[in-house]
């Protein structure tokens, strides 16, 4: 094995090293070639590691942070319990407004038998269901927020199952082993 130092003219880094394997079956010599980059270390001398396992600042109150939180938690509640209010207002009004157009095109056709329709019922049968694309679509966004939050909370209870199951797993275990 042959290590070439940092001196040589093809490789002017310190950190890069070129490794010369030989490997001999009977007659036959392979070389293989390994590019070796090195890591620097000296940057990792003055990291300050904390085993404090608080998320916490020490100048803050915890109990105080955690109220903060819970505070910020069932206000984002409400906020969205609220926006999903106003989305079923708006979107009973507009299918309301629908089904009321529908009627009175129906009943437009059944008095008057040919195919003409006012423009006003036209125009407001092509209003009513842009409404009710752009329905479709909030819908849309506020049942994938809503799953984001479901999948928070499942992973929140599922970590705490896993916790309980080990803890209680643990529990039999330091039990059932004495001797």
């Amino acid at each position: 094995m042959q290590i070439f130092n940092s001196s040589h003219e093809y490789f002017p880094y310190q950190m890069i090293r070129l490794i010369v394997c030989r490997f001999t079956i009977g007659k036959l010599a392979n070389r293989r070639y390994k590019l070796v980059i090195m890591v620097d270390y000296s940057k990792w001398d003055h990291i300050e590691v904390s085993d404090d396992e608080d998320d916490t600042h020490p100048n803050i109150d915890t109990p105080s942070l955690f109220r903060w939180r819970h505070r910020a938690r069932v206000e984002k509640m409400q906020a969205f319990e609220e926006k999903v209010k106003n989305f079923e207002t708006r979107k009973n009004y507009a299918m309301n407004e629908y089904q009321t157009i529908k009627q009175k095109i129906e009943e437009f056709k059944t008095a008057n038998p040919s195919n003409y329709l006012p423009e006003a019922l036209t125009q407001e049968m092509k209003d009513i269901e842009r409404q009710i694309e752009d329905i479709k679509e909030e819908e849309a966004l506020l049942n994938k927020e809503k799953k984001v939050d479901v999948i928070d909370k499942s992973l929140n209870h599922i970590t705490w199952i896993r916790y309980q199951k080990i803890n209680s797993a643990n529990r039999y275990l330091s039990n059932s082993i004495k001797l």
